[in-house]
């Protein structure tokens, strides 16, 4: 649905595009596993992401589903990229010099828990999450889908068994973390700390539908954030999120450089 070439790849023609190599553990042993980066197999795919759309690359999910189907994660394009979240995954033909001619590709994610190693690779999925939120820029979302949460509140709806809405006073008397965050505005440098309860918590209250029967179900999800202002929306994989798996201490920020903000802002490498 995205005009994407649909690709099948061998060993050997992903062995002509250019590698990387990461050494990481994987079952307690260093290894060092070399192969394309991911986010190669997306442009290879036909990938192009809409201009007129601010940071449309933080709207994309990509889905890697082993052979047999039994794992499978979700990592998004913003965590790819080394200007947002660096996570540069690879599709790992070789493992310490040789070709993984019998098990096939597996996914890397280098700089993660480990929990989205995929061994091995089948499938990979890639999606655009739909539009919540009409957008600023009509070719971006010209369409609302939900209504608007008044100023100051967050809604938390979706795949989740217990839809709330939360007021801002609400989400002060969640538990607030901090956080000190640092980015270019522009080529000039800025850090603040922000205060505010973490996303994590705050979509845990209204109970994601994971399934009970495959405790790996909840590498498959992804949170949409999007902001009710401008329709700006960014993905996260459910797994940088989570403080069992990566953990990136995503805030809903009340509260910067201790001044209230009266509106919550999403605070992390997705800004």
């Amino acid at each position: 649905g995205l005009g994407l070439t649909p690709l099948t790849l061998k060993t050997s023609e992903l062995a002509l595009l250019p590698q990387q190599n990461y050494s990481v553990p994987l079952g307690g042993v260093p290894t060092t596993e070399s192969g394309p980066l991911l986010s190669a197999l997306l442009t290879l795919s036909g990938v192009q992401y809409n201009a007129a759309c601010k940071n449309d690359e933080l709207r994309y999910w990509v889905e890697v589903t082993s052979a047999d189907g039994s794992q499978a994660a979700v990592i998004t394009s913003g965590e790819l990229d080394s200007g947002f979240g660096n996570r540069p995954a690879i599709l790992a033909i070789s493992e310490n010099g040789k070709f993984l001619t019998a098990s096939g590709p597996q996914l890397i994610v280098p700089n993660d828990s480990g929990a989205r190693d995929i061994q091995p690779g089948g499938t990979i999925t890639i999606g655009r999450a739909p539009a919540q939120l009409a957008d600023v820029t009509p070719a971006c979302a010209a369409t609302s889908l939900v209504n608007a949460p008044a100023p100051g509140s967050i809604m938390i709806n979706g795949d989740v068994a217990s839809p709330q809405t939360y007021t801002f006073a609400q989400l002060q008397a969640m538990q607030q973390s901090n956080q000190t965050v640092s980015f270019l505005s522009g080529t000039t440098p800025s850090s603040h700390t922000e205060t505010g309860p973490s996303l994590y918590s705050v979509i845990m209250a209204s109970q994601p539908k994971f399934l009970s029967c495959n405790k790996q179900d909840k590498y498959r999800f992804y949170v949409e954030v999007t902001s009710s202002e401008d329709g700006y929306a960014s993905l996260y994989s459910w797994s940088e999120i989570d403080p069992s798996v990566d953990n990136d201490n995503a805030l809903l920020s009340l509260v910067e450089d201790r001044s209230e903000e009266h509106t919550s802002e999403l605070q992390s490498h997705h800004d």
